[in-house]
């Protein structure tokens, strides 16, 4: 289960374990599709570590805790550009990389 706080982060529960990734400030601007690219980034990273598709429960299951944060962190700044700017316009993985390096 995924729980999203803005920017208080996000918190991952897994097999009765809870992990948190730290939120990021943002200069606000609108909050239109933020969830949604959250969500989105969030799946893109799990497919990316071939956690989707046949058996996808045990999986996401195997993910580390690691593994779990780094995902959470990915959208994290994701939904973050989205929080910037105007509307639902999702960023790339280049802007993604860096928001994340600072």
């Amino acid at each position: 289960m995924v729980v999203t706080r803005g920017s208080e982060g996000v918190s991952l529960f897994q097999d009765g374990t809870k992990v948190d990734a730290a939120g990021l400030k943002v200069k606000l601007v609108d909050t239109v599709g933020a969830g949604d690219t959250f969500m989105a980034s969030f799946l893109s990273e799990l497919g990316a570590l071939a956690a989707l598709g046949e058996n996808s429960q045990e999986r996401i299951k195997n993910l580390t805790s690691d593994q779990l944060i780094e995902v959470a962190k990915i959208s994290n700044a994701a939904a973050a550009i989205v929080c910037e700017r105007t509307g639902c316009q999702p960023p790339t993985k280049q802007e993604i990389r860096q928001r994340i390096q600072g």
